[in-house]
């Protein structure tokens, strides 16, 4: 499983590796001829074949990565619905023994003596943690040596404060366990979201660059059509912040929709003049 994020990003980046690599060979050789001059005596000339190739494999590298760190993350997103589900669960028998326990106590011992031993005002929370608060709360009353119960409402009737304690004690016990568990998993879950966005950050500041060296190249040697089919698709990171350089292709590479329309004759002297069309498209941002 992957974020359409994360397979937008891979797919561009196999664009700009397939396009490094295909056009290595002859873009290389051209820019071999186009910085001879620049080699000075004695200097080994570059061999941009080899480096359009060391580019391609870098961005490979970054794509592996990127695609690890997302399969670790949801992954994990796996592993906590099991102990999701024991604290729902456990939530639940603590909040039955609750109620049955209150139901009982305030039918023994009267309404008002059931909610001060208990804690228990109104409703029952569903909440897990607000459940285990108040089940704790509610067995620190029950087992206090200071307690004093009150005459029973009828006689013949008696209550076994032992037996009403184990019954809340083990789904208490139960729930405490769980509360542990999913806290240990929400962290375990935060250190792979961490790791993912680092890798993604790393991703984005690797297919930048890269592609932009492929085109320039490209451009260097003279095919700078084999640089447009990925100019506009090389992701930004806008919304960590970093705002991408503004970029204007060729007129005749733009489609004729996004070019600027005519502005007319222009109004007499002295009327306001119009702000002209800007007519050039956003750069496409990878979310």
């Amino acid at each position: 499983m992957a974020t359409k994020g994360a397979l937008d990003r891979e797919r561009v980046a196999r664009k700009i590796v397939a396009a490094a690599r295909i056009h290595a060979p002859l873009v290389g050789a051209r820019l071999q001829e186009v910085f001879s001059p620049a080699v000075a005596e004695g200097e080994p000339a570059p061999d941009f074949a080899v480096f359009l190739d060391q580019l391609a494999r870098y961005l490979e590298m970054r794509i592996e990565e990127m695609v690890a760190k997302e399969k670790l993350h949801f992954a994990e997103l796996d592993d906590d619905l099991a102990p999701q589900r024991r604290r729902d669960q456990a939530a639940e028998a603590v909040r039955d023994t609750l109620l049955a326990l209150r139901s009982t106590i305030n039918g023994a011992f009267g309404s008002d003596f059931g909610e001060k031993l208990l804690g228990v005002e109104g409703r029952t929370p569903d909440d897990p943690l607000a459940l285990f608060r108040q089940a704790e709360e509610a067995l620190d009353k029950l087992t206090a040596e200071s307690l004093e119960l009150p005459s029973l409402r009828l006689e013949g009737f008696s209550v076994d404060l032992g037996t009403l304690v184990a019954q809340l004690q083990s789904p208490l016990d139960e729930l405490g366990r769980a509360l542990v568990e999913v806290n240990d998993q929400s962290r375990l879950k935060e250190a792979t979201i961490r790791e993912r966005d680092l890798a993604l950050g790393a991703f984005d500041v690797a297919v930048g660059s890269v592609g932009r060296i492929v085109i320039a190249f490209d451009n260097l040697a003279g095919f700078p059509e084999f640089g447009e089919r990925i100019r506009f698709t090389v992701p930004f990171r806008r919304r960590r912040g970093t705002s991408p350089p503004e970029e204007t292709p060729p007129a005749e590479t733009l489609p004729a929709e996004t070019l600027p329309a005519d502005p007319g004759p222009a109004p007499p002297a002295g009327e306001p003049q119009p702000d002209p069309p800007s007519g050039l498209p956003e750069v496409p941002e990878i979310s």
